[in-house]
């Protein structure tokens, strides 16, 4: 049975061509949706893929609580392409409704490999999204389910990038630096990359700011600010890192800091 993409397929075909996402973000979309469904824990592999010589293979597994129902619901939520769901407590998956499925049917038009793989404590389903060379976008029912645990399974195979691990590592280590604190009294968000358990870092140094305590190189300035969505808090990092006075980058502590980060294999920063 074919479950197709319910808006105008016009509209995937632009969205797939004009949007601006790069190979790599489809990485961060997967893991954003992984938090999004509650998982403390996420194991991202990336690899040279077999399948396809020349590209990637990103599979992202989590322990969150995965689709409801995903018989009916990895095709009803996957392919509802853009569309809000009323009940974001459960079934969100990114609000807006374009990440993770944008990056699904992008490595399907390419001729990669793209499946969901879901267990919501009850019941388990595996669908793959396919393109049909026409313009259309469907998800058909896969058999080889190996899932047994509540949680989610996305694999992208097939992804053109040439990004190193250590890049993508690096850009893991960053972005999540945040998700990775303890919050609410709930755990922090733990990332397993390639079998190694991933060292978070501050991209804004805001502890090693604090330690140094020296504005005349380094300060940190935060506002809050308002939005319809609710109200955030925004923190610029000021470093001083170039001319004849004293320099962020000659303290001692941040010397020492820096080269225990992969800051190092970008200047600095």
């Amino acid at each position: 049975m074919k479950y197709y993409f319910k808006p105008n397929d016009n509209i995937i075909n632009t969205v797939n061509t004009h949007a601006g996402f790069s190979p790599v973000d489809s990485i961060f979309e997967l893991i954003d949706g992984s938090d999004d469904a509650g998982a403390r824990t996420i194991e991202v592999t990336y690899k040279d893929s077999e399948k396809f010589p020349g590209t990637k293979c990103v599979v992202v597994k989590d322990n969150g609580s995965g689709f409801e129902n995903p018989n009916t619901g990895i095709p009803s939520i996957i392919t509802d392409f853009g569309g809000v769901p009323e009940d974001t407590s459960r079934t969100k998956h990114k609000a807006f409704g374009i990440g993770t499925r944008q990056t699904l049917t992008k490595l399907a038009k390419d001729g990669g490999y793209a499946s969901v793989e879901s267990n919501d404590g009850k019941t388990k389903a595996k669908y793959v999204t396919k393109y049909d060379g026409n313009g259309r976008y469907y998800m058909t029912l896969e058999e080889n389910i190996t899932l047994n645990t509540r949680g989610t399974i996305m694999t992208l195979d097939g992804i053109k990038t040439s990004d190193s691990v250590n890049s993508i590592y690096g850009k893991i280590s960053v972005t999540y630096y945040s998700k990775s604190k303890e919050n609410i009294g709930r755990a922090g968000l733990r990332i397993n990359f390639n079998g190694n358990v991933v060292k978070f870092h501050d991209p804004l140094m805001r502890d090693l700011i604090d330690l140094i305590d020296d504005k005349n190189i380094a300060r940190l300035e935060t506002k809050i600010v308002k939005t319809p969505y609710g109200k955030y808090k925004v923190s610029t990092a000021n470093f001083i890192h170039s001319g004849n006075t004293k320099k962020f980058f000659d303290n001692p502590i941040v010397a020492d800091y820096l080269s225990k980060t992969p800051y190092e294999k970008n200047d600095g920063l």
